[in-house]
C-alpha cells in the first residue's frame, strides 16, 4: 500500500531515516498513528509488519472521514469517483472548469 494522496509535511522523503525507530516486535500487536496526514509512515509500517489493530487520527476531521470512507464504503467510493469522472471526460472543455468549480464548492 502507498499513500492515496500528497500531504503537506508528508514524510515519503524521510522513511529511510524514520524506520530504523519502527516498533518491530512480536509482542506488539497494536499501532496507533496521532498524526497520519497522508499516510506515508502508517503504509510503510503496514508493508513491514502486521499488527491486529491499528488506530489513525488526526486534527483534520475531513481527512479522517476520508479514511473511514476508504475503509468502510470503498465499494461506494469507487464507484461515485468513476462517476465523477465519466461524467468529466465527456464533457466540452468549456464546460469542465464549470464542473471542477461547482464539485470543489459543495466539497467546500
Amino acid at each position: 500500500m502507498k499513500p492515496f494522496l500528497k500531504w503537506a509535511g508528508g514524510k515519503k522523503q524521510l522513511l529511510k531515516e524514520i524506520e530504523q525507530y519502527y516498533p518491530f516486535n512480536d509482542n506488539i500487536t497494536k499501532y496507533a498513528e496521532p498524526f497520519v496526514g497522508g499516510g506515508a509512515v502508517l503504509f510503510d509500517i503496514i508493508n513491514k509488519c502486521s499488527f491486529e489493530k491499528i488506530y489513525i487520527g488526526d486534527t483534520n476531521a475531513e481527512l479522517i472521514n476520508t479514511y473511514r470512507v476508504i475503509c468502510s464504503n470503498i465499494d461506494d467510493l469507487i464507484e461515485l469517483l468513476k462517476d465523477m469522472q465519466n461524467n468529466f471526460l465527456t464533457m466540452e472543455t468549456e464546460n469542465k472548469k464549470a464542473y471542477y468549480l461547482n464539485q470543489r464548492d459543495r466539497f467546500n
